[in-house]
């Protein structure tokens, strides 16, 4: 009988899976009609990331430090959140601080304005914009940033950043203090290198904040901004010198300091109404104020004391300004629109310096020496103001148009300059105690006011 070899069976094991995840390439960029859609999760960034590191990494898209943006070559005219404005188009705030990972994507497209929105069809040309896009879950809530540091000789550093929303606001408050002489406020465009860097120790303390409101429509918009900056500086400096020449080897030295702090306040708010018809109202306010402190000391010496020169100056300056301007577009037939404008604007600027100093000299030879002692007083102070009404009838009869207005200029300009020669040498702060006779050849006094209105058809 034929025998059969033995055959040995192997054991099978079976096991179960309870999930399987099968994971496909994202898609990075696509189109839709003339818009570019950027999907956000398709780049992989470090944990802390944000925007503008995202926004480097988006093919065909190029950023450069000071904050503008291009895509495939085009100019990105503004950044926006949401399909709205933020922060009046300040990008760099955005880009510094929201975090990558709440973007869901990012579009850059060819935007109506809002009065070509309100009357249906271009009367301004499109904007391209891109449009950063949030996740649902960030889309309402806020977000939250805090940063802060400490070194040596006393160095400090601290920010803040908030940003909230709701279906119809958006909201944030801003905050950077430091005395590393960073000197870019927030928002502010620009970038930080070395050779950038103030030589003397800057403090920085600036503020921002504001309000955006948009109806469920978009009918009606309204954008409050409240902005602070202050900024405190303090030099010194210390130079010696020293000459060779024939018989003598005279040396000098110099030492000399210059404190001055400056702050500004500025308000604005912006309504805008696209129904019925087109409306839009923007009003400003802005406050600057300066004050500094200087003064030097000088001396010269060739083997004995020759020369000596000090000197004391304080100065102060006030500058303020509204501006109010509304403008208005209607439809009376198609594409035949009706505009309305109107616009106003006042400064006041008060600017004054105090400035004295004395100056000896002594002649070794002779024994005789001579002494000079001289005091300026500066005041710059002016009004200016300016007011205009205009109504524009849009095309009539094909290529006429006709316009109807008022403008009106105003302005009021004082300034003088004064030297005076005192006896002794005084402080700045003296100076409008001052009884000594005024240099009439070397001062001078001028009042000048201006006016005008033209009528426009």
């Amino acid at each position: 009988p034929l025998e059969l070899p033995t055959i040995r069976m192997r054991r099978s094991i079976e096991r179960a899976l309870s999930e399987v995840e099968v994971k496909a390439t994202r898609v990075k960029m696509y189109y839709r009609g003339d818009t570019i859609v950027y999907n956000a999760d398709a780049f992989n960034l470090p944990d802390g990331s944000m925007l503008d590191a995202l926004i480097r990494q988006l093919p065909g898209v190029k950023m450069t430090d000071e904050g503008e943006i291009y895509v495939n070559g085009r100019k990105v005219d503004e950044l926006l959140l949401g399909s709205r404005s933020f922060l009046r188009g300040n990008r760099k705030i955005l880009l510094e601080n929201l975090p990558y990972y709440t973007v869901e994507n990012i579009k850059a497209y060819n935007k109506r304005t809002d009065k070509s929105e309100a009357l249906g069809y271009d009367v301004e040309a499109p904007r391209y914009v891109m449009d950063v896009n949030l996740k649902k879950e960030y889309s309402m809530g806020y977000i939250a940033n805090l940063e802060g540091a400490a070194g040596t000789r006393e160095r400090w550093m601290g920010r803040v950043f908030l940003l909230g929303f709701t279906d119809i606001l958006q909201y944030g408050v801003m905050g950077n203090i430091n005395n590393l002489n960073e000197t870019n406020h927030i928002g502010e465009r620009g970038y930080w290198r070395p050779t950038f860097a103030p030589l003397s120790p800057v403090t920085t303390r600036s503020a921002a904040s504001f309000i955006d409101y948009a109806s469920k429509d978009r009918r009606t918009k309204d954008h409050l901004d409240v902005n602070f900056t202050s900024t405190g500086e303090r030099q010194q400096s210390r130079q010696w010198y020293e000459q060779f020449v024939e018989n003598g080897s005279p040396t000098s030295t110099t030492e000399s300091f210059d404190n001055s702090d400056n702050w500004c306040l500025k308000i604005s708010n912006s309504l805008t109404l696209t129904r019925p018809s087109y409306f839009d109202a923007r009003t400003s306010f802005n406050y600057e104020k300066h004050d500094g402190r200087s003064g030097s000391q000088f001396e010269q010496r060739d083997s004995v004391l020759t020369a000596v020169s000090r000197t004391d100056g304080i100065s102060e300056g006030r500058k303020w300004e509204i501006t109010q301007e509304f403008s208005g577009a209607f439809n009376v037939m198609k594409e035949k629109q009706q505009h309305i404008s109107y616009g106003g604007y006042f400064s006041h600027m008060d600017d004054q310096a105090w400035r004295s100093s004395r100056y000896d000299t002594w002649q070794p030879l002779t024994g005789t020496n001579s002494v000079r002692h001289n005091a300026n007083d500066v005041y710059d102070k002016a009004t200016w103001f300016f007011a205009r009404a205009h109504y524009n009838s849009g095309p009539l009869l094909k290529k006429a148009t006709l316009v109807v207005g008022n403008d009106f200029r105003f302005s009021d300009i004082n300034r003088h300059d004064y030297l005076y020669h005192p006896d002794t040498l005084m402080l700045a702060s003296e100076i409008d105690m001052l009884t000594a006779i005024t240099d009439p050849s070397n001062s001078y006094e001028s009042h000048t006011r201006y006016w005008n209105e033209r009528i426009k058809v």
